[in-house]
């Protein structure tokens, strides 16, 4: 029976889309794309890099950016 899924060539872990793959294939990279505006710091993940910046900008988990 074929696994249905996108694999990782690196770790062989199985992603149901191929976008979702391509974002974990960071994990095996070095590439820092996305930087932080108040620090030297970067990070691999958008989202990383927004939960990042709140320790810059106080705000807390449950405030939203407008």
């Amino acid at each position: 029976m074929e696994e249905k899924g996108h694999k990782c060539a690196q770790c062989l872990k199985t992603f149901p889309s191929s976008q979702q793959l391509t974002q974990h294939s960071l994990v095996h990279s070095n590439v820092r794309k996305y930087p932080c505006a108040y620090c030297d710091k970067a990070f691999k993940q958008l989202s990383h890099v927004q939960q990042h910046q709140r320790i810059h900008t106080g705000l807390n988990m449950t405030e939203s950016v407008v």
